[in-house]
């Protein structure tokens, strides 16, 4: 993101009674994922984000996660990774 920028994000946030699947199935079936009537894709065709279109892989890591961060020696270990 460029500087004096910003972005911002609507978190959506339920509940269900029930285990895990019928947190899914509430969330995936009932909900539609909250689908919202007017979605915006303008940043899916951002041409500066344009590769995105094209990864159909990536890996997601938090920032303490272990296979990134070494706790033992306090060091980042992605090179490693």
């Amino acid at each position: 993101m460029q500087p004096g920028k910003s972005i911002s994000f609507t978190f959506y946030a339920d509940v269900a009674t029930g285990d895990w699947h019928a947190a899914l199935r509430k969330c995936f079936r009932d909900k539609m994922l909250y689908e919202v009537k007017n979605f915006d894709n303008s940043l899916y065709k951002r041409n500066d984000l344009e590769y995105i279109r094209h990864a159909y892989t990536m890996h997601l890591m938090m920032a303490w996660e272990k296979n990134y961060y070494s706790t033992n020696d306090s060091s980042y270990t992605l090179n490693e990774f």
